[in-house]
């Protein structure tokens, strides 16, 4: 039995870690998702004009 209330336990711990920290990417992911559309707006606004110079 103290096997299984170690692994409860430890499995419990990691899940909460694991979370914390994939948490934290999802933030960094939308800061990242916002940067991106306003590049692409601001690129789509440029092809729209006339520009046709995509930079990659």
């Amino acid at each position: 039995w103290s096997f299984l209330a170690v692994g409860i336990t430890w499995g419990a711990v990691r899940h909460r870690s694991l979370s914390k920290k994939e948490a934290a990417l999802r933030e960094i992911e939308l800061k990242q998702k916002a940067v991106r559309d306003a590049k692409l707006a601001e690129e789509k606004k440029r092809l729209a004009k006339g520009g046709l110079t995509a930079s990659i």
